[in-house]
């Protein structure tokens, strides 16, 4: 087969039923994160207001699509001068974020890079790359059109292998870790305040919604202002999401209430194989329950009767995650200053520079 490769642009809502079926396939046999699909792609641009100015980048071998990249260009000042960079619509929610290919990333990216040089971008960021994966090596090994390269290690998110039962699981765990987790299954099972319900259907978005609201606006996270119903780009994602994921039946939330007030959540996508815990939270008045741990708990259970592969924590390298496991997959977000772009090219050597006289001065001092 040829290895001449053609690209071509679509806007976001106008991409084709050829492209997107493509898509799903290319995300799929790759074993890439679901939110690199389409449709949640999709939730992702019209979450943020930017629907109509998102576009997907096409690269067809022959009439066979090869890869896929929904982007926007964006324009911001380094010190009074327009910058124009492409950014990847999955750089905003970026579970192991990746570029959807057949190809092999080297070849993928550089067909990414080239377009955006030719359409005067001096900059592409990628977001949230999994610093294992093939992709994170040909970041890094892409001068021929890359003038400088930064790096910004990001999250190192825990998980946990599920290829045991839940009694194995525990098994392998220190004793006194076992007796803290049977300790809160008690508490669940026979406490009469206590309910755990689980959410899977599309019916129960709107109440599960409501729950996780009322838990987030009583957390830790609202005083923090990372609650999900304080940022309106977050309540919208998710109040499209939640439908989205109970179609496809990938939706695996629960909800821990006390007396019928809701105390603790977990939200969770089941894709795959993959379990991935996309929200977590509880209301810091009920911390002494430990209600957090509870959800939690049933969480990781639930995900092996699935039969899922892995129980993805997500996030950075909280205390409880670690306590499951220590495996961890680090993630580094990428600025690739374009070699055929004058300001490319100036910013990204400026930024070395400056990067390398404050590394000499905090030697010195």
């Amino acid at each position: 087969m040829s290895n001449v490769h053609t690209t071509s642009v679509v806007r976001l809502r106008d991409v084709g039923d050829d492209v997107l079926a493509s898509w799903r396939a290319i995300v799929d046999g790759a074993k890439l994160n679901a939110s690199l699909e389409p449709d949640w792609v999709r939730v992702t641009a019209a979450s943020r207001g930017v629907a109509d100015d998102t576009f997907v980048f096409v690269a067809r071998r022959g009439r066979e699509i090869v890869a896929v990249a929904p982007f926007r260009f964006e324009t911001s000042r380094v010190l009074g001068v327009p910058i124009k960079k492409l950014n990847l619509i999955t750089n905003y929610v970026a579970y192991h974020n990746s570029l959807p290919s057949t190809l092999e990333p080297a070849v993928a990216l550089s067909l990414l890079l080239e377009f955006a040089a030719t359409n005067g971008a001096d900059v592409v960021e990628l977001a949230a790359i999994d610093d294992e994966t093939r992709l994170a090596r040909a970041v890094l090994e892409c001068e021929a059109q890359v003038s400088s390269v930064r790096r910004f290690p990001g999250e190192a998110s825990p998980f946990i292998p599920l290829d045991t039962s839940w009694d194995e699981l525990l098994a392998s765990k220190p004793k006194k870790f076992r007796y803290k987790v049977r300790k809160r299954a008690e508490a669940l099972s026979e406490s009469p305040d206590l309910a755990l319900r689980w959410y899977r259907n599309e019916q129960d978005c709107a109440e599960l919604l409501q729950a996780m609201e009322s838990i987030e606006r009583s957390s830790w996270k609202q005083e923090a202002g990372v609650a999900i119903f304080s940022r309106d780009h977050e309540k919208r994602y998710h109040e499209l999401l939640l439908p989205l994921l109970a179609q496809r039946g990938a939706l695996v939330a629960n909800v821990l209430s006390q007396a019928g007030k809701p105390i603790a959540y977990t939200l969770g996508c089941h894709a795959g194989g993959w379990f991935g815990l996309l929200k977590t939270s509880f209301d810091a008045a009920y911390s002494e329950l430990s209600p957090g741990a509870i959800v939690a708990d049933q969480a990781i259970a639930v995900a092996i009767e699935l039969k899922a592969r892995e129980f993805d924590f997500l996030g950075d390298q909280d205390q409880y995650k670690l306590a499951w496991s220590k495996l961890v997959r680090a993630h580094s977000s990428y600025y690739l200053y374009l070699r055929r772009s004058l300001r490319g090219r100036l910013l990204g050597w400026g930024k070395v520079l400056g990067e390398r006289i404050l590394s000499q001065r905090s030697r010195r001092a």
